[in-house]
């Protein structure tokens, strides 16, 4: 895996070597990686090539961005996602499986007060169903999870303060995908939606 500050980080003098967990990898098979060591704030880009057995190295992949969070950020996404929406980058990755996207994100348009319960709705389509929702709460500083994945996919938040600034943030996932983010992330913007509901 090659890294770095520059658009095109491979081939370059910044890399990690990360091994297979098994001796003979599938189409499709994922490997998980964390950089660490990165400054706050920059944007980093990736890119990987295979390596066979013989030495013989593959051609760069397309090329991932993302901007580093801190270490005391210990939300599971990206700083501010998806409200700031400057801490991601775009690329597409051939994966060959079909994934979800959120076709639809409601809330009841009730009286927006505290203790007023809220209930909001999400459709999904594409990938394989039953779909798995995550569901977050952005309070204008920081995204709190209030549900892990769960087939449900509506969310009741029943607010304990005024704030102008919430949002209800809520990720998709296919049936049988076992990763700890939206489906496709990140090339596939649409498997996460956020809602914005001040409470008065």
């Amino acid at each position: 895996m090659y890294y770095g500050t520059t658009s095109t980080p491979c081939p370059g003098p910044s890399f990690f070597f990360v091994a297979s967990p098994t001796n003979n990898p599938q189409i499709n098979e994922a490997i998980t990686f964390r950089l660490t060591g990165l400054s706050t704030g920059a944007r980093y880009f990736v890119a990987i090539t295979a390596v066979a057995g013989g030495g013989l190295e593959s051609v760069c992949s397309p090329v991932a961005s993302a901007v580093a969070r801190s270490a005391s950020n210990t939300a599971d996404q990206l700083v501010g996602f998806p409200a700031n929406t400057g801490t991601s980058g775009v690329t597409p990755f051939a994966s060959g499986m079909p994934v979800s996207t959120i076709t639809v994100l409601t809330a009841d348009l009730g009286p927006q007060l505290p203790g007023t319960p809220v209930t909001v709705t999400a459709s999904a389509a594409a990938g394989t169903a039953p779909y798995q929702f995550k569901w977050w709460l952005w309070n204008g500083a920081i995204w709190t999870m209030l549900v892990d994945w769960s087939t449900g996919n509506t969310f009741a938040w029943i607010p304990s303060t005024p704030n102008p600034n919430y949002a209800i943030g809520v990720w998709v996932r296919s049936a049988g995908n076992t990763a700890d983010q939206p489906d496709g992330y990140p090339s596939n913007t649409g498997a996460y939606r956020a809602i914005a509901f001040a409470i008065n």
